[in-house]
């Protein structure tokens, strides 16, 4: 009877208004715990979403009731229906998140603590390492230092090159013991500078077939134009230039830049000619080494072995005989000692047959020890 239907209705959104409270008090809850960090922020959002779906069910019910007390179509009879079953499964959804909060609301407690816990010990041990050893917050998280502390740590003679590549450009300064740091940006972007380094380091580095490429005199001289040459006038009196750089160029020795002239690689105007070139990775790396106490002279001034024989001095001899005094060159070695299957130890050749004579190394030798002046 149409009676029954209203009170259905009613009782309908009875059970969806108790639904809505019970999800209110949840998403409150819920809210809560996460605002202390005890319960995870997608939590946070089932409960919100479980309002907001009950709070829909609630105003379903309403309209269900309210077309029964003033008349509805069968359909409409039939959407109420659902929408009061819905309003229920809800109510069971919101219940059980409830039931787990409860549940595991105490566990995350604990683990919050625990993380409290463990940055209290980890900050005690972090202060206890700074009073044993001073320097390690230096060396572990060094800090960019000032330019006085730079100038102060450079010799006379000296000078910094840093070089800081970036995707647009570059920025480069030249840092000196006295007088003001000279900066400024080189149109050199990162991609470039890429290109150039692998370019160069592929006529440097040592192919398996034996031979060295010719030198690329080209990407050589466009990095020593870019970084090089704009400073040429306060770069003459350096003896010691000191390169720092990160990315692309600490991958390249800063000795292999010569301006491209047209001259032949034997002439040319090599940057390790005019003065000694170190690198480092950064200015603290730079800086704590040369912080570092001073080490005491050493006992001997050389210690080397040049001409070595290899085998019996008869096999030794014959060997230089049929070298014929010359020097061994890198491609004639490396075809030497090619070998196409592994030799055993029982198999391997005698030394003094197998290595060519090494006469140059005596004269190496002897005029590194004059240099040194050893006796």
């Amino acid at each position: 009877t149409r009676a029954e239907v209203i009170a259905a209705r009613k009782a309908a959104l009875e059970r969806a208004q108790a639904s809505g409270g019970l999800a209110q008090k949840t998403y409150d809850r819920v809210s809560q715990l996460a605002e202390h960090g005890n319960a995870p922020i997608a939590r946070l959002d089932q409960a919100t979403d479980s309002l907001h779906e009950s709070q829909r069910g609630v105003d379903q019910a309403k309209s269900a009731y309210e077309h029964a007390v003033n008349g509805y179509t069968k359909e409409e009879h039939e959407i109420a229906e659902a929408n009061v079953g819905k309003a229920i499964a809800d109510i069971k959804t919101v219940q059980s998140i409830v039931d787990q909060m409860v549940i595991y609301a105490p566990v995350a407690a604990q683990v919050a603590s625990r993380v409290q816990a463990l940055q209290a010990e980890l900050a005690t041990v972090a202060a206890r390492i700074r009073s044993l050893h001073p320097d390690y917050a230096s060396l572990t998280q060094p800090s960019l230092p000032t330019l006085d502390q730079v100038q102060r740590a450079l010799q006379p003679g000296e000078a910094l090159l840093v070089v800081a590549p970036r995707a647009q450009d570059s920025l480069v300064w030249l840092l000196r013991a006295e007088g003001p740091a000279l900066g400024g940006k080189v149109d050199l972007p990162l991609a470039r500078l890429q290109t150039l380094v692998a370019q160069l380091r592929a006529s440097l580095e040592f192919p398996e077939q034996g031979r060295l490429p010719a030198f690329n005199r080209a990407a050589a001289g466009e990095l020593h134009r870019l970084l090089i040459q704009p400073l040429q006038a306060d770069l003459a009196s350096v003896k010691h230039l000191v390169v720092v750089s990160q990315g692309p160029l600490a991958a390249l020795p800063a000795a292999v830049l010569a301006p491209d002239d047209g001259k032949p690689d034997r002439d040319a105007d090599w940057l390790v000619r005019r003065m000694a070139i170190s690198q480092a990775p950064s200015l603290p790396a730079w800086l704590a080494t040369r912080q570092l106490p001073a080490r005491a002279d050493a006992a001997l001034t050389l210690l080397g072995w040049g001409d070595p024989q290899f085998g019996s001095p008869t096999r030794t001899a014959e060997t230089r005989r049929k070298a014929g005094g010359t020097v061994r060159s890198v491609a004639a070695f490396v075809t030497t000692r090619a070998v196409a299957t592994p030799i055993t130890s029982r198999d391997a050749p005698d030394p003094g047959e197998a290595f060519p004579s090494l006469p140059e190394t005596r004269e190496e030798l002897m005029a590194i020890a004059q240099a040194l002046g050893a006796d």
